[in-house]
């Protein structure tokens, strides 16, 4: 929940796609959601949660305008995760 997706073109929100990549998603050969009736219904929350709540969507220029002077972050000067 704490990250930027940006692009140089516009970035089309696809629910659908989203939900798709969501249900096929694998974290070492082991799928993140299963067909069982709690992980059908979390994918259900987490979609629902972002047609209502977000994703919060900023315009390059706002962004650029908001991070005037600041120190850009690259892979050489960011912190350990």
């Amino acid at each position: 929940m704490n990250h930027m997706v940006v692009s140089r073109m516009r970035i089309d929100w696809d629910y659908a796609r989203w939900r798709r990549t969501l249900e096929i998603y694998r974290i070492d050969g082991i799928p993140k959601f299963t067909s069982s009736k709690a992980d059908r219904d979390r994918l259900i929350e987490l979609i629902d949660d972002y047609r209502q709540d977000g994703p919060e969507i900023e315009a390059c220029p706002h962004i650029l305008k908001a991070t005037a002077g600041k120190t850009l972050v690259t892979d050489d000067n960011m912190g350990i995760e």
